[in-house]
């Protein structure tokens, strides 16, 4: 398990999370970003 830093327009907060999702977290979160512009299911977001 790893530490990760996240926070969503609030305060920062510590996740421990699987070392797999640690690693690739910057391509999950960039895969996020292209679905939130792209999909039709996101416009609640």
């Amino acid at each position: 398990m790893k530490n990760i830093v996240l926070s969503a327009d609030g305060e920062r907060k510590v996740y421990s999370v699987p070392e797999a999702v640690a690693d690739y977290l910057y391509e999950y979160c960039m895969d996020f970003d292209k679905w939130l512009w792209s999909s039709p299911d996101a416009k609640k977001y």
